[in-house]
């Protein structure tokens, strides 16, 4: 709610944030990977995703390379969140329309929605809905940092 107001505050629609098909408009070339049976999601390696979404075009191996800004992934559910069959685990997808230069630096739009989908089933790591693979969430802070180092975060009241 903070990011909200603080997006609010300086002009922006902050509903976006809560309806993400309200925000950049996205390409239709997308691929979805649907959970198969109900799963739970165990680790989602934050590292490949980067990894999967400059393969989209998302981002840049090198300082000259173009970017396809409706490239990305969205990732439908967190580490510790059940998913039920049949619903979205992420969703990746790649620009309908590329520029000049961006048609002479980015590979074809087919291959890099492949290999970024691959790469994104790659970082994630799912597991049948069984008590056996339950995990408790990871905390979204898990130390500070200040000048006397780093410690551990506590919430209040924990």
């Amino acid at each position: 709610d903070k990011f909200a107001q603080i997006v609010a505050a300086q002009g922006g629609d902050a509903s976006v944030l809560y309806d993400l098909d309200k925000g950049l408009p996205r390409s239709s070339r997308r691929e979805v990977y649907y959970a198969p049976e109900d799963i739970i999601v165990q680790d989602i390696d934050a590292f490949e995703i980067g990894m999967a979404s400059t393969k989209l075009g998302a981002g840049r191996s090198y300082a000259d390379d173009a970017i396809d800004y409706d490239a990305g992934l969205i990732l439908h559910a967190q580490v510790g969140e059940i998913v039920r069959k049949g619903d979205p685990v992420f969703t990746a997808f790649v620009g309908d329309e590329l520029n000049r230069e961006q048609l002479t630096t980015l590979a074809d739009p087919d291959q890099r929605l492949q290999e970024g989908f691959d790469r994104a089933m790659d970082a994630i790591v799912l597991a049948p809905n069984r008590a056996e693979f339950m995990i408790t969430p990871p905390p979204i802070i898990e130390y500070y940092v200040d000048r006397s180092g780093m410690t551990p975060f506590k919430m209040l009241g924990c």
